[in-house]
């Protein structure tokens, strides 16, 4: 086994050296064939898995620069845009989300609110994934926050673990994350992306509020044309218990200076993102000023540890 794994190593190695060479073997100019080797050799060290993605992504740039494929400020342009100070900012505003306990306190609160069938819980999980999208930039951070209600859920109503059931509890929570996230353009790091493409290249700005116009309505729309997809499973009728979510919720006591704090900075946030388009602060410095300011001395929201377990890469 081992002797089968160092081979396969071995093997994606030499493929990728040997598509790293092929631009070399193509007629077009010379800084061509070293932007597509120094490119493809990327592509392939994430496609097989040799590297570290960050790692790649961190040298990559460098790269450019070194086989003097272009200049250090074309390089590193990424960086100038918002696209990923909004990412960083939106981060540490999640890690305030998380640490405060306001994320069980508004999953369990839309579920009260939407009652305990199947359909109550269902758009239960829909409102709390439409208050989070906003919020936190990295999908897998809101999944991450979601899927073990859902789970808790699933066992409380002892539904069967990859049952077709609890399959369609989890595509709601696929469903309600991924499709209204383009409806706001800190919702994910593609949206960002797209804003920091059209501002750098066709000198476009969109301020959030703009994104929002344009974008909420098909997000919300997208969102709620795919949940019904789910019923194609023929999920069981459930009844969430009401008194069960009452339990959970008043496990979380009355609500926390932190949790205050928390819903100040997000209320504030968005305040200034809507009204980005007088004040003309960067969204960017926005996201990255909020965020930081949780790890002041009386908000006190963020700790330097907090600050390690942040998923930047």
């Amino acid at each position: 086994m081992k002797w089968n794994n160092l081979s396969l190593h071995k093997i994606k190695w030499i493929c990728s050296f040997i598509v790293v060479l092929l631009p070399f073997f193509c007629s077009i100019s010379n800084i061509f064939q070293k932007y597509l080797a120094v490119t493809l050799w990327a592509i392939m060290m994430w496609m097989f898995e040799l590297l570290p993605e960050e790692i790649v992504a961190i040298m990559l740039p460098g790269l450019y620069i070194l086989f003097d494929i272009t200049n250090y400020a074309t390089a590193f342009s990424a960086w100038t845009t918002s696209t990923p100070w909004i990412t960083l900012g939106g981060l540490m505003i999640g890690g305030m989300i998380v640490k405060s306990g306001l994320v069980l306190r508004i999953a369990y609160k839309s579920l009260l609110l939407t009652k305990g069938s199947l359909k109550g819980i269902v758009w239960g999980i829909v409102l709390t994934c439409t208050i989070f999208t906003p919020l936190i930039p990295s999908i897998m951070a809101k999944v991450a926050l979601l899927v073990p209600v859902v789970i808790g859920i699933c066992k409380v109503l002892k539904v069967e673990a990859k049952s077709a059931t609890a399959s369609a509890l989890m595509l709601v929570v696929f469903f309600a994350l991924w499709s209204p996230k383009m409806a706001f353009m800190t919702a994910s790091t593609d949206s960002i992306l797209t804003a920091g493409i059209l501002e750098q290249y066709l000198g476009v700005k969109i301020t959030w509020l703009a994104w929002a116009k344009d974008m909420f309505i098909p997000g919300i729309l997208w969102m709620l044309v795919s949940i019904p997809l789910i019923y194609i499973l023929r999920p069981q009728h459930l009844n969430l218990n009401k008194e069960y979510l009452e339990i959970e919720y008043r496990k979380l006591g009355k609500i926390t200076i932190d949790e205050k704090k928390t819903v100040t900075l997000i209320t504030a946030l968005l305040i200034l993102l809507i009204f980005s388009s007088w004040h003309k602060l960067p969204e960017g410095v926005l996201m990255l000023g909020i965020g930081c300011l949780g790890f002041f001395p009386g908000i006190g929201l963020l700790k330097s540890d907090d600050f390690s377990k942040i998923q930047f890469k």
